[in-house]
């Protein structure tokens, strides 16, 4: 897991869980006046959740955690197994906390199709699915993220032994918002996860929705 601070002296805090195979790239149009802002990304390798300062992450008077895609059940992983950690409003964008899950997420076939037969064509493939019919694909593919293709391939099996190991608590999520044309995790089955536990926002967009915002305030204010 790879962590990088951005910081400006401000008093509050965004901790960004980003999706499978991401860097700071697709979102760096996103600025932030009134944040700091904590990226978590890779999670290639899931030993390093303790190298996250939680004294330093608390000194915040105000934080705020945004997840997306497979980062939301990162997050809420990340929560479990730091419960000192204080979150003042919780947002998960475009995922679920059973992320391979028939019902509530990706569908165990699905993922794991995705996972035997990667490279670098189906990832491409993969990308064009998270932008499908959405103005936000020439944005996403001109500022496509810069990771090695092994390390990618190598974080989604990560992710998948991850996953299917590991009993979770689910957090409270203040704000889930779903993508009503989400061809990676289905709308649908987002509803089924969220629907009764938390207030739902949806966009009229894809997976990759963030081409829709211009800064990470605005998120924050869901």
């Amino acid at each position: 897991m790879t962590t990088n601070w951005i910081t400006k002296d401000s008093n509050n805090l965004i901790i960004f869980f980003n999706g499978w195979g991401m860097d700071i790239s697709p979102f760096k149009h996103l600025h932030s006046n009134d944040f700091d802002l904590l990226h978590i990304f890779d999670y290639s390798d899931s030993n390093h959740q303790d190298m996250i300062d939680e004294r330093r992450i608390n000194e915040y008077k105000n934080v705020v955690l945004i997840s997306w895609s497979l980062g939301v059940w990162k997050s809420n992983q990340f929560l479990n197994h730091n419960k000192g950690v204080r979150c003042d409003k919780k947002i998960a964008i475009n995922g679920t906390l059973q992320p391979i899950n028939d019902q509530f997420g990706i569908p165990e076939k699905i993922f794991l199709g995705t996972l035997e037969n990667l490279n670098e064509r189906n990832l491409l493939k993969f990308r064009k699915r998270m932008c499908f019919k959405s103005p936000g694909e020439t944005f996403f593919f001109e500022h496509l993220p810069t990771r090695e293709f092994e390390n990618v391939k190598t974080e989604l099996k990560e992710l998948f032994d991850d996953i299917k190991s590991e009993s979770n608590v689910f957090a409270n999520f203040d704000k889930a918002v779903i993508s009503e044309n989400d061809l990676i995790i289905p709308s649908n089955n987002q509803h089924s996860f969220w629907d009764g536990k938390t207030d739902i926002i949806t966009l009229n967009d894809s997976h990759y929705p963030f081409h829709l915002w211009k800064s990470w305030d605005e998120i924050a204010l869901l």
